[in-house]
């Protein structure tokens, strides 16, 4: 699912076609779930909604529970591949990242998190299409699990960006949310 882009969920056979192509050229499919991994849309991995297996998984963000914390998580035959040293990153090992995401783990395990990513994301959709049938600002209304968009265009004919309203838009929702937030403790 791609995400910077404006949460954009490909069609459902994608990914197998994808894959395929990939296996047959030798080419390892590996899957960027750093924004939509760990029940973002409503599965663990946004490429188990697809029914596909990568042979790597990139994970970060939601994996440490907001602490700075990368994964690469494959098929043996790669992870082993690589010599001592041959694997690491700018956010490997942190040992109190590493707690915060054992936490996480556990609470998928304890709680339906899934579940309510998935619920979320349906009331979403629900409030959203009506909003849509009221202002013709919102072209398109879209998503998997929690992870939701509104695209807000110009025209619904042409579905036109409307960069001007989305600005406004995004200034007045920072500023609405500021003014709501507690004041910041003061120094003793």
């Amino acid at each position: 699912m791609l995400g910077e882009g404006g949460f954009i969920a490909p069609p459902l056979d994608y990914f197998k076609v994808l894959i395929e192509l990939c296996h047959k050229h030798g080419i390892l499919f590996i899957a960027d779930e750093v924004q939509s991994g760990f029940g973002r849309t409503g599965a663990l991995f946004a490429s188990e909604r697809y029914g596909i297996e990568p042979d790597l998984i990139v994970t970060a963000k939601s994996l440490g529970g907001g602490l700075p914390l990368a994964g690469v998580t494959g098929r043996a035959e790669i992870m082993d591949a690589p010599g001592p040293g041959g694997l690491g990153g700018t956010f490997a090992g942190n040992p109190l990242s590493c707690a915060a995401a054992l936490a996480v783990l556990d609470l998928f395990e304890r709680k339906d998190v899934l579940t309510r990513a998935n619920e979320l994301g349906e009331r979403f959709q629900r409030r959203a299409r009506e909003w849509q049938c009221r202002w013709p600002l919102i072209g398109d209304v879209r998503g998997l699990g929690g992870m939701q968009a509104i695209e807000l265009v110009q025209n619904q004919e042409t579905k036109a960006p409307a960069a001007d309203e989305t600005k406004k838009s995004r200034s007045t929702a920072m500023s609405t949310a500021w003014s709501r937030s507690p004041p910041a403790p003061t120094p003793t």
